[in-house]
């Protein structure tokens, strides 16, 4: 059950606060009609397509249809949780925070409790590194260059290479082994808990505000498997979402300096002691949308210090879509052959690891040139470089990039710039108007595929402004709907009608919610009733995703896709057809 008192708590902050005056402090915004525009401070844009609606204390980009409340606005420009962006707007308008409910007290102390646990296990492994034991750990960190106010910087430790040395230690504490298992720092085994990190040099990961949330054990002997061993997923610990030296490089960030991402723990150290402390990394797993996002509420423009070998490379072409699609600007840094930021501060020295970075370039344009070493090559190879130079310049969302690449590649496969452009597909912009009986909202709606179906569009839009018929719509969604967009929205709407449920809906969900607000609804036929007209809207929203899905099944079939794809594209093709026939008799009853 929601917290009553703790949302009337939140909707009193929000409708306390001007969204026009805090959105202000970072967009230049003009006023048209009964709203604000300005340039969206999410995606690079010419035109402005960023709006603020002060009567419904909402913001929405019609370009990257991103949208939300001024909380939501808040949690992505200055990167801080929902929770402190609400509770220092409620200091702002002296509103007083209410008493937690139980549940949520009991949330944070079990939060708290985790996060003492972790803090104590850093203290032991700080302590056991100055220890005799663990001469080889300091010895290893010698050997990188990385000693005294360094690894204190980084918190750096060493993990015993006895079976319970923390759990003794956090025993004496009044720790018990199922809270040590919460917290990821020991294994339960058939003899009870054990010590889930031995003989490793072990980095501490830091949240932004500094509080560790879980730990890196790097191996120290050979053959020890694997290299680097993480914490396990946690109540507080999920690696997706948090970057290693976020906590130290956020300073950087503030002074202008664009986020540096490296691959490694010691890749990250190493460029702190270069002076390049803008430096950050994906806890050596795939950069994910989530670590993008984060990088994207700091800064408009990203560095990538990939190791220099293949798996490196083609792990920072993995990585370019990701961020390019959160709106940044993505440069990339060229280290000599086979070579990390580490390997390059130790040989080469701090002067030629920072000179490095200056000299860096537009990934884009780097990679057209890569691949622009083909086209000697024959036929297929040429055509296959083309098609990958495409692929990245439709990524790439800075017009300016855009164009200096689609010169570059026209220069260096031969090809006339029209025809060039012609073939990748110029961009049409990120939305398009509605047509049909639905052109009379006036109002730009995001494509179909790419982002918000207008047909789901407007039976949200209708739900918000009727919650009683979110129940008609649920009683006639059918089973198989389960999981679609569609569900998921309606769910959101039934769970907290109206724009309310914002704050805990899903980014794709909230965005659809969003979209809705936009939309001016026609009158009511003449001779409907809500009901009908609600039944009307979802087949329309149904048909269109179903449409969708049997595309996507005669797509893959087309691809060479296995035979189970043959039956799921007959299942989806029997209800298009099934949905049109209602549709059709209704039409002409009607």
């Amino acid at each position: 059950m929601p917290d009553q008192v703790y949302n009337e708590w939140i909707n009193r902050v929000r409708e306390a606060t001007d969204i026009v005056a805090v959105v202000g402090q970072t967009v230049q915004l003009k006023r048209k009609g009964r709203k604000w525009w300005g340039l969206c401070p999410f995606h690079v844009e010419k035109t402005p397509s960023f709006s603020v609606d002060p009567d419904k204390q909402l913001f929405y980009c019609f370009g990257c249809h991103t949208g939300g409340t001024v909380f939501t606005f808040l949690e992505r420009v200055e990167g801080k949780d929902f929770l402190t962006v609400v509770r220092e707007l409620a200091e702002r308008a002296a509103i007083p925070e209410p008493g937690r409910s139980p549940v949520r007290e009991r949330a944070a102390r079990e939060r708290g409790r985790l996060e003492d646990i972790l803090e104590w296990s850093w203290r032991f492994f700080t302590a056991r590194l100055a220890e005799a034991g663990g001469a080889d750990a300091r010895a290893a960190l010698a050997a990188r260059g990385v000693e005294g106010g360094l690894a204190e910087r980084f918190g750096l430790g060493y993990a015993p290479p006895g079976w319970d040395g923390l759990v003794r230690f956090l025993s004496s504490r009044g720790v018990e082994a199922e809270e040590m298992v919460t917290a990821g720092v020991a294994v339960r085994g058939q003899r009870g808990v054990y010590d889930r990190w031995r003989d490793r040099l072990m980095f501490p990961i830091r949240d932004s505000s500094g509080r560790v949330v879980g730990f890196g054990g790097r191996a120290l002997r050979e053959g020890q498997e694997p290299k680097y061993l993480n914490s396990p997923e946690t109540p507080v610990f999920r690696k997706g979402q948090i970057l290693f030296g976020l906590d130290l490089a956020r300073a950087a960030w503030r002074q202008g300096r664009r986020p540096l991402l490296v691959e490694g723990y010691f890749d990250v150290v190493a460029c702190h002691a270069a002076g390049l402390e803008q430096a950050v990394a994906s806890l050596g797993t795939a950069l994910t949308a989530e670590q993008a996002r984060i990088l994207a509420r700091h800064a408009t423009e990203v560095d990538l210090l990939y190791d220099a070998d293949a798996a490196g490379q083609d792990a920072m072409r993995r990585a370019f879509p990701i961020l390019a699609g959160a709106g940044l600007k993505v440069n990339r840094v060229t280290l000599p052959a086979g070579k990390d930021a580490d390997e390059c501060r130790r040989e080469a020295g701090d002067a030629a690891l920072a000179a490095a970075v200056e000299a860096r370039e537009s990934f884009l344009e780097g990679e057209v040139r890569r691949l622009a070493a083909r086209v000697r090559a024959g036929l297929a190879e040429r055509t296959q470089a083309l098609a990958e130079v495409r692929t990245l310049w439709q990524v790439e969302q800075d017009p300016v990039r855009r164009d200096l690449a689609l010169q570059r590649a026209a220069e260096a496969f031969r090809i006339e710039i029209p025809m060039l452009a012609h073939t990748f597909g110029r961009a049409q912009g990120g939305g398009r108007h509605t047509s049909g009986k639905f052109r009379h909202t006036m109002e730009r709606v995001p494509r179909a595929a790419g982002g918000v179906p207008p047909q789901l569009v407007q039976l949200l839009a209708l739900l918000m402004r009727f919650p009683d018929q979110i129940g008609v719509v649920q009683a006639a969604l059918p089973g198989w709907s389960a999981g679609s967009p569609l569900a998921r929205a309606v769910e959101a709407l039934a769970a907290d009608a109206g724009a309310g449920g914002l704050e805990t809906a899903e980014e794709e969900v909230r965005n659809l919610l969003v979209a809705a607000t936009t939309v001016t609804l026609p009158p009511l036929p003449a001779g409907m009733t809500l009901p009908d007209l609600a039944r009307q809207y979802l087949q329309a929203a149904l048909l269109e995703y179903v449409r969708a899905r049997h595309q996507e099944t005669v797509r893959r079939l087309a691809a060479g896709a296995g035979a189970g794809w043959e039956q799921e594209g007959k299942q989806w093709l029997d209800r298009k057809l099934e949905l049109e026939a209602g549709i059709g008799r209704r039409r002409g009853e009607g």
